[in-house]
């Protein structure tokens, strides 16, 4: 009876260990992330890479240089119809010039007070002007009441260009008629290159 017994003990553990053998290592569940073993290297995800796009700048556009015209080739508003309304303003005369603009004949000035002398000129050396008033007698210019020497304002060397003086008339000129004379001379010789002449009246 005892040899019957451990018999079936001896039965019992040998099926258990068949079993055993049999079924081998527990499988893993669906959807477990599998743990790396001890001692195994760690598998380190890749570095995400950044792409770099560089933009090139947008060029500066430079402004645009607006058509001018050359400093003083415009005319003066007016010259069109100036004494000097005949020459081209902006290039070289061809023959020596000198207009007067202002006073305009007849106009009367008090001794003692000024009057203003404008015009135009070109072709004169160095842009001189000499501007006078001379008191008439005989209708010939006699004695000088006033004068001053300036220059005109052109363009450039040799062109046409505006000219204003203010002379003051003696409180002791003479009553009567009186000529304004502009001109500009050789500086060589001191003839008159050319003149413009207006008469006035003196009160």
């Amino acid at each position: 009876m005892v040899n019957v017994r451990f018999g079936l003990v001896l039965s019992l553990a040998a099926a258990a260990i068949a079993t055993i053998g049999c079924s081998g290592a527990p499988s893993a569940s669906p959807g477990a992330t599998p743990t790396p073993a001890a001692g195994s290297p760690t598998a380190t995800p890749p570095r995400p890479t950044t792409t770099v796009v560089s933009t090139p700048a947008s060029p500066t556009p430079s402004p645009s240089a607006a058509p001018t015209s050359p400093a003083g080739r415009i005319a003066p508003a007016g010259y069109a119809q100036s004494c000097a309304r005949d020459i081209p303003w902006g290039v070289q005369v061809t023959k020596p010039f000198i207009c007067l603009e202002g006073p305009v004949a007849g106009t009367h000035v008090t001794g003692g007070a000024s009057i203003i002398v404008s015009g135009y000129a070109g072709g004169s050396f160095e842009s001189n002007v000499v501007t006078e008033v001379r008191a008439l007698i005989d209708r010939e210019p006699g004695v000088r009441l006033a004068s001053v020497a300036s220059t005109y304002s052109a363009p450039d060397v040799g062109m046409p260009g505006a000219w204003r003086v203010t002379l003051s008339i003696p409180a002791s000129a003479p009553v009567g008629a009186a000529r304004v004379i502009a001109h500009f001379d050789n500086p060589r010789d001191g003839s008159v290159v050319a003149q413009a002449m207006v008469d006035i009246v003196i009160d």
